[in-house]
């Protein structure tokens, strides 16, 4: 591990502060890493039902771990940990705009609204304010979306929903104030 950590550590001068968000986000990175294999071993050999949505976003993901950390390695920690925040809020809120065939909005709500707020605190380890401004609005605009898709396709829980949706953005709305 302190192989992979020495490697991808920036050859720049570096704050304390910055030195530890450069550890904080390798090690973070390489968790993710194997939930991601984890995840994709489940989709591939145990799981019945091989979602596309998954299996895309897990190879996307792949690949998008190893960009940003040549990018933490060449450009240091400040881009990288924007990139970072970004990405991994892009990529959730992908997945929560795919409506499939027998993707209820429920698991939307279950799978995506809580997901993605961790992903914002997650990112604002590593984010500009700016940066995470912008996660939180977008996580707005998209959660809206979803909330008015499940209200048009599935009006008859409508009031679950709606419960939902209120919690997610006042969750939402305190954790960009804080």
């Amino acid at each position: 591990m302190k192989t992979v950590i020495n490697y991808f550590t920036p050859n720049l001068n570096q704050t304390v502060l910055q030195k530890m968000q450069i550890k904080a986000l390798i090690i973070f990175t390489i968790v993710v890493f194997f939930i991601l294999f984890a995840l994709l071993g489940n989709q591939i050999f145990v799981s019945d039902n091989i979602s596309n949505t998954v299996l895309v976003a897990v190879f996307f993901a792949f690949g998008f771990i190893l960009v940003n950390l040549f990018i933490l390695k060449n450009k240091g920690v400040e881009l990288a940990g924007n990139v970072l925040a970004v990405g991994l809020v892009m990529i959730e809120l992908a997945t929560l705009n795919f409506f499939g065939d027998g993707v209820s909005i429920l698991s939307k709500y279950i799978q995506g609204f809580y997901l993605i707020l961790a992903l914002l605190v997650v990112g604002a380890l590593f984010a500009s304010t700016k940066v995470f401004i912008f996660n939180s609005i977008i996580i707005f605009i998209t959660t809206t979306r979803v909330f008015n898709y499940g209200l048009e396709s599935e009006s008859e829980i409508a009031d679950i929903l709606t419960a939902g949706y209120v919690y997610q953005t006042l969750s939402l709305v305190i954790i960009t104030v804080i």
